[in-house]
């Protein structure tokens, strides 16, 4: 008998595969963010360093599966809800956005999904803060 987040997983993908939505989670976080940061204005009071992307690549080697289960590992605060709706974009559009954060987190981010088999990469995030 399979665990029951497998089924859930399973149950969510079923589902996603037909009413999946080019316009995700993560581009509404995005968009959001952008948002935010237009708000708040010039609040800085102290330097920050430019914000990176960390991206996931399809790969037709792991299971949909694994790769929810290892963003929600290596990603803090990751639900499963928004680790199957970024690994379905990767799944689609061979590329998703994982998490928008400091240079150091998303290279740190980025090597702990290359050491679990993900194939990912990082990228400034232009448009951010």
């Amino acid at each position: 008998m399979r665990a029951s987040a497998e089924v859930y997983i399973d149950m969510k993908l079923m589902v996603l595969e037909y009413e999946f939505d080019i316009l995700s989670l993560n581009t509404l976080f995005q968009s959001a963010s952008m948002w935010l940061c237009k708000w708040a204005g010039h609040r800085k009071s102290r330097k920050t360093s430019p914000p990176y992307r960390v991206i996931l690549h399809n790969d037709n080697f792991n299971r949909r599966e694994y790769v929810v289960q290892v963003l929600m590992k290596v990603i803090p605060g990751m639900t499963l809800d928004n680790a199957v709706n970024i690994m379905q974009e990767a799944h689609y559009n061979g590329l998703s956005v994982v998490v928008i954060c400091s240079q150091a987190d998303a290279e740190e981010h980025c090597m702990q999904l290359r050491g679990n088999g993900l194939l990912s990469s990082i990228e400034p995030a232009t448009g951010g803060c």
